[in-house]
């Protein structure tokens, strides 16, 4: 069987259990999530090596004999287990049309850094709480939507519902805690934190276009990672996000720790394979 070294990715193998499979191969790990299908990170196989200049056409026939026939599957998603970035041959896969991702997984044993100063001028005026009921879960939804920014798509929206209601179950299932920043009421910043023993992973964290820039993220996710430690005896907390994407920074100034490197090819289809 795969021995996979990668921390980062064995949290989103333990998402996808929730709910879906994980299929330990000798060369290959294949995750499913049957109730998320746009969800790539749901649905992908993480492999034991970096591309190969051939292995182009095995990988995709692979992902289509274990993924790709499933109902609703629209997309190829192919990473493998490296915590360097390793990035191999990728070139034949871009040549198919793939795009390459350098992702980064940040560990904390606590987030506590150094933006106490913003956080206490959002203090005065924030809630920071699970979510509860059904009018904050939708609440929780819209705010998703708003985060889209340029991806606001009819697809992206079904994927953030669907994940939402699994979200839900996660929740309901004493799996973890959906946690919201509330203004007067309102909603304005929402994220995910779900964990399996010692180890929790935060799930799509994002704030109203309309607030950002008061500190509120920064509020929020002390919090998240504050009730993690505290009810799901989470030591350790893994956020994963682009390599370069401006909120990598806000982490760190939390504390996270950039402690693995990971990449990935992707590429949509418009018929199941």
């Amino acid at each position: 069987m795969m021995n996979v070294t990668s921390l980062g990715y064995q949290t989103d193998f333990m998402l996808a259990k929730f709910d879906g499979t994980v299929e330990d191969h000798p060369h290959y790990v294949a995750v499913q999530t049957p109730t998320s299908p746009l969800y790539w990170w749901g649905n992908f196989i993480l492999f034991d090596h970096a591309p190969r200049s051939d292995d182009a056409e095995r990988w995709e026939a692979i992902f289509a004999n274990e993924i790709g026939r499933g109902p609703g599957i629209r997309h190829v998603k192919l990473a493998w287990d490296t915590t360097v970035g390793t990035i191999g041959a990728t070139e034949p896969f871009l040549a198919r049309g793939y795009t390459l991702s350098r992702d980064v997984f940040l560990f904390s044993s606590g987030a506590q850094g150094q933006d106490g100063a913003t956080s206490e001028r959002a203090i005065s005026d924030v809630e920071v709480r699970p979510v509860d009921g059904d009018q904050e879960w939708e609440m929780a939804l819209q705010n998703q939507h708003r985060c889209l920014g340029d991806n606001d798509t009819p697809e992206f929206r079904k994927f953030q519902a669907d994940q939402m209601m699994r979200y839900r179950k996660m929740v309901a299932a004493s799996f973890g805690f959906w946690v919201g920043a509330f203004v007067g009421g309102r909603l304005v910043a929402d994220m995910g934190i779900f964990g399996n023993r010692s180890l929790a992973r935060c799930q799509a964290i994002g704030t109203d276009p309309d607030f950002r820039g008061r500190g509120i993220a920064a509020m929020m996710i002390r919090g998240a990672c504050k009730l993690a430690r505290e009810a799901l005896a989470a030591n350790t907390i893994v956020i994963m996000t682009g390599e370069e994407h401006p909120a990598r920074r806000l982490y760190e100034r939390l504390g996270f720790m950039a402690a693995e490197h990971g990449a990935s090819l992707a590429r949509r289809t418009n018929t199941p394979l």
